[in-house]
């Protein structure tokens, strides 16, 4: 039994206040747990994460984390590149939210039907996919706010998919822990990382234009 697991037992007495009125019971609780109160084992993270299977979803769910950091800040430039309005940038934020609004009601009932992990997969290869179409295709931002909506549709199942997951995988005394553990790696990416992918994507855009400017000393000098 778990730290904070707890044991009720109920027993049925004579209670003694009930004469003249018909039998009367009170009802006496017993509690027992791993401990005294006050004393109980607190769940820690660390332990949690020496589970191998919450272990592999805490990585995963981070490592994806990642990719959504560097996604973001990266359309975004991209857009601002593209069209040169900060109402283009807008308009992708539009195309991330729209997909929640539509498709969140379903989501819980796909997973359901599907199971956690097909729906986790299947959302995450819809997204690799949709981030090779879009190295691929970057002349309109058009294409740029399909992808972004595709991208966001896949992130709307791919969310309560790993959220039904997570029970099946710690205990239920470990589920706060754990989750805040996932939650936690996910603000930290994105704090983190953001600017990371911002001074990424500035050094790209440097070395190519280094890389497509030739050398002063190739052009024939003027006599």
């Amino acid at each position: 039994m778990s730290a904070a697991a707890r044991v009720h037992e109920y027993r049925l007495v004579p209670d003694g206040r009930g004469a003249g009125v018909g039998p009367s019971v009170a009802i006496i609780t017993a509690e027992s747990a791993d401990g005294p109160p006050g004393r109980r084992g607190r769940v820690r993270f660390w332990v949690v994460l020496g589970q191998h299977a919450y272990r592999r979803l805490w990585a995963a769910r981070t490592v994806s984390q990642w990719g959504d950091a560097f996604n973001t800040v990266a359309v975004s430039l991209l857009v601002l590149r593209l069209t040169g309005s900060a109402l283009g940038v807008s308009a992708v934020v539009a195309a991330e939210v729209v997909p929640a609004l539509l498709l969140a009601p379903v989501a819980g009932v796909v997973v359901d039907r599907y199971g956690p992990v097909r729906v986790m997969v299947a959302a995450d290869v819809t997204r690799v996919v949709l981030a090779a179409v879009l190295a691929g295709l970057t002349g309109s931002a058009g294409t740029v706010y399909a992808v972004a909506f595709g991208m966001s549709a896949a992130a709307v199942f791919f969310n309560p998919a790993a959220g039904a997951l997570l029970p099946l995988l710690v205990d239920e005394d470990e589920l706060v822990v754990a989750n805040s553990g996932i939650w936690t790696a996910a603000v930290l990416s994105q704090i983190v990382l953001a600017p990371a992918a911002g001074a990424v994507v500035r050094l790209s855009g440097t070395r190519r234009r280094s890389w497509s400017t030739p050398p002063a000393s190739s052009s024939p000098a003027c006599c």
